[in-house]
């Protein structure tokens, strides 16, 4: 069997994080993060881990000038063999997504967005106490606006974020079974 790349796609607080790693405990598969790779790169520059713009401009940056080479760093976070199913969290570009794909090859891809509406995100950064007009600035990041335009029409299933966070890693894992299935089948 091919094995099976889940990129995991969504805006700013819509579980992206809480989705892939419930994902990858219960599949077992390795999981790797593009937030917690920026997250570690911006620190080691001196700059603030905890400031989302910052996150938001290096990756961006990144991606832009070389996303090959940004996608082959976030992928060696871990040790992967490229051979066997991995989930990664965080995919914010098409650039990026066709990197992945193009390096994992020859796996076999495929993008989860999670779609969450704007009430349940500000909610969920007022639970955190992110202020209003920061998310508001925070969702205006190109960044921001290519998530929800162009990787949610590239994606091949597309959550809910209304449902309970178990149903929706419910109904990924049964997307992914059925994929997998297909893949055998062919």
């Amino acid at each position: 069997m091919t094995g099976l790349v889940v990129a995991i796609s969504g805006k700013l607080r819509s579980g992206k994080t809480s989705v892939s790693k419930e994902l990858s405990r219960q599949l077992g598969w390795p999981r790797v993060a593009f937030g917690d790779y920026v997250r570690a790169e911006v620190e080691s520059a001196g700059g603030d881990p905890m400031c989302r713009r910052a996150l938001q401009d290096y990756g961006l940056r990144r991606v832009e000038a070389d996303p090959l080479g940004f996608c082959s760093c976030v992928l060696g976070q871990i040790e992967y063999d490229y051979h066997t199913n991995l989930i990664v969290d965080g995919v914010r570009h098409k650039a990026a997504l066709e990197s992945i794909r193009q390096l994992c090859m020859p796996m076999q891809t495929r993008l989860v967005y999670i779609k969450c509406t704007d009430k349940v995100r500000y909610e969920r950064a007022n639970n955190l106490r992110i202020d209003d007009n920061l998310f508001s600035q925070q969702n205006q990041h190109p960044v921001e606006l290519e998530s929800e335009g162009v990787l949610e029409d590239m994606a091949s299933f597309i959550a809910d974020c209304e449902d309970e966070p178990t149903e929706i890693v419910r109904s990924v894992i049964e997307y992914i079974r059925n994929w997998s299935r297909e893949l055998d089948e062919t």
